[in-house]
């Protein structure tokens, strides 16, 4: 029923008067939302029909449609789509899918939209997920080691290609070879040995500890020397001093933030510290609001028992969502 209607929809809600921006803002979030409605209906038809003027997006998002069929995409969580500071409308959904279920890592991944829109027609869809290193290291390895998985099925790879199901259902098969062959060819990634569960719950909590000490220097001793820490995709903070800036830089700004551990597991070769975070960013150019947001770290040990690397993982449209308007950790 609800595909039967996303056309129509369009069509009446493109004919709303804008009578001001927060209308207009109104406006434009409905048609996201159905958006993802035709998105996740798995009908390309009826997705095709929310990018009438969004001609450029529909080969890669008509693929990416294929590929979440494909892959057996269930929706674990649907956050409301919000308006950026930009302008841009993001809508952000957290799913299930056989990618992640074949690297065994036991995480579920969230994957943004990104719409901008002229006229209240939607004129561009783009695509960002917080997909786990351990992802792009299997993509990478199955492309470098089993391209004749993917060569056939993967042509027009997120371009219009004609067999989206059939590319990411190879993939799902390459990437199991990838935590079959252990995960280190190239070097890509480490065996890590087993760990003590109540050493490493120890070291976690204390970890969490450090982070809401405001030292970062007593923090940054949790790291190798030469130990590096990266947030998302950004640039990493290699060296303990660097590491050290980087706590330094979130202590200022978050003044009362705490760290708390969730869960800490060792997943293939990774451990996974799993963290929920609160603060009010009330440091120097400080909005003055409070986040409330949950993610993980994904740590690899020297042979001494300190962090060698951290690749951070969190939902950067949520992020910058409450920095700019706030929560109330009581709702949360």
């Amino acid at each position: 029923m609800i595909c039967k209607n996303i056309g129509a929809t369009l069509i009446s809600l493109s004919l709303i008067a804008c009578g001001n921006s927060a209308d207009y803002s109104d406006q434009r979030i409905a048609i996201a939302e159905t958006f993802v409605d035709a998105f996740y209906s798995f009908d390309p038809e009826a997705l095709r029909r929310t990018l009438l003027s969004a001609e450029d997006s529909i080969p890669s998002i008509l693929f990416y449609q294929g590929w979440a069929e494909g892959g057996n995409y269930k929706v674990i969580e649907r956050m409301p789509c919000a308006v950026d500071r930009d302008g841009t409308i993001s809508c952000s959904i957290t799913v299930k899918d056989d990618l992640i279920g074949a690297l065994g890592i036991g995480i579920n991944v969230t994957d943004t939209f990104h719409l901008t829109f002229a006229d209240g027609r939607i004129m561009s869809v783009t695509n960002s997920s917080n997909d786990p290193q351990t992802y792009h290291d299997a993509k990478k390895w199955v492309q470098e080691n089993r391209s004749e998985l993917i060569d056939e099925p993967c042509k027009g790879f997120f371009d219009g290609g004609p067999t989206p199901g059939d590319c990411v259902r190879a993939m799902v098969s390459g990437y199991s070879e990838f935590v079959s062959s252990g995960g280190d060819a190239e070097g890509l990634a480490t065996n890590q040995e087993p760990v003590d569960v109540t050493e490493l719950t120890n070291f976690a909590t204390r970890y969490a500890a450090a982070w809401s000490s405001q030292d970062p220097a007593a923090f940054a001793l949790f790291y190798a020397d030469d130990g590096s820490l990266r947030i998302n995709n950004g640039e990493p903070s290699v060296g303990r001093e660097a590491v050290e800036q980087t706590a330094r830089d979130f202590m200022t700004a978050f003044p009362d933030m705490v760290v708390s551990l969730v869960d800490v597991r060792q997943e293939g070769s990774y451990i996974n510290f799993h963290w929920h975070w609160t603060g009010t960013n009330t440091g120097p150019d400080g909005t003055g609001n409070a986040v409330d947001l949950r993610g993980y770290e994904q740590w690899t040990f020297d042979g001494e028992g300190l962090i060698l690397e951290s690749l951070g993982h969190l939902d950067d449209v949520e992020y910058q969502r409450q920095l700019i308007g706030g929560t109330n950790h009581n709702e949360l």
